[in-house]
């Protein structure tokens, strides 16, 4: 299989404590909170964070980076990924912007 280490990079979760995390942008505070009320009414944690393997920089998630912050848990799941991996995809939320993957 051409791409096998990608889709195990994609499949593998990984445990990091979340003040190692290096976000890259901001996040909505009342966002933050209901997501915070959403884990904590269903007591699990059900998305982990992408982040980038090499220096640590969230990929998606900061507001699930935040409610870690909030609830001051030890550590996150976390799925570790390569810019370099073919199978991920790059967007933005932001209109107008262009992305090229």
């Amino acid at each position: 299989m051409k791409h096998k280490h990608y889709i195990e990079e994609v499949l593998n979760i990984t445990f990091i404590e979340p003040q190692s995390l290096k976000p890259t942008e901001g996040f909505d505070p009342q966002r933050a909170s209901e997501l915070m009320l959403s884990i904590k009414n269903r007591n699990k944690w059900t998305t982990p964070i992408m982040v980038e393997k090499n220096h640590l920089v969230i990929m998606d998630g900061h507001h699930r980076h935040q409610v870690a912050q909030m609830l001051n848990l030890k550590m996150i799941p976390c799925i570790l990924l390569s810019y370099d991996n073919p199978l991920l995809k790059l967007s933005s939320r932001i209109n107008n912007l262009k992305v090229d993957s």
